[in-house]
């Protein structure tokens, strides 16, 4: 039943951890204006968590 799962289970927690790192950062930063928002997510807690993401991401596609 959940044989459609195999291998993609680790990419759906990915791409939900990622949505749920932006959607929080713009939920508290606002859209005022791009450029500066850019750049405060660029240095915020939340950017880090995006990158671990994309880091599981990358040695989940390696073991492969």
């Amino acid at each position: 039943m959940w044989t459609w799962l195999a291998g993609k289970k680790t990419y759906i927690l990915t791409a939900l951890g990622a949505i749920t790192s932006i959607m929080g950062f713009t939920a508290t930063g606002g859209l005022t204006a791009v450029i500066p928002l850019l750049l405060e997510f660029v240095t915020s807690p939340e950017m880090q968590e995006l990158l671990t993401y994309g880091s599981i991401a990358a040695v989940r596609n390696g073991m492969k």
